[in-house]
């Protein structure tokens, strides 16, 4: 019985990333949009494993790593730096007279 709640809850999760998305309430590079893939995809790869489901193993697997890569390129250290210096070579040059 847990199972299957995990199970619904997990398509819940994607579904509503999905349908978000669709809706063009959460952009695809948005941290609510990752975190409801990754939980989504975390859940039913937990009860993918618990029922020896190879091929959903793999597919989850790869769908949580890449919503987790998502989310730690929203918030990687160098991101926040890079665009913090006047010196940077991406910051907006002020052209003199």
């Amino acid at each position: 019985m847990t199972l299957q709640i995990l199970n619904v809850l997990g398509a819940c999760c994607i579904l509503a990333s999905f349908v978000t998305l669709k809706l063009g309430k959460l952009p695809q590079e948005s941290f609510g949009f990752n975190f409801l893939s990754g939980v989504g995809a975390l859940l039913l790869g937990y009860v993918a494993v618990n029922d020896h489901r190879y091929g959903w193993i793999v597919l989850e697997s790869v769908y949580c790593v890449f919503s987790a890569r998502a989310i730690y390129q929203l918030y990687k250290p160098s991101r926040f730096i890079r665009g913090s210096n006047i010196l940077d070579s991406d910051a907006p040059r002020i052209s003199g007279s």
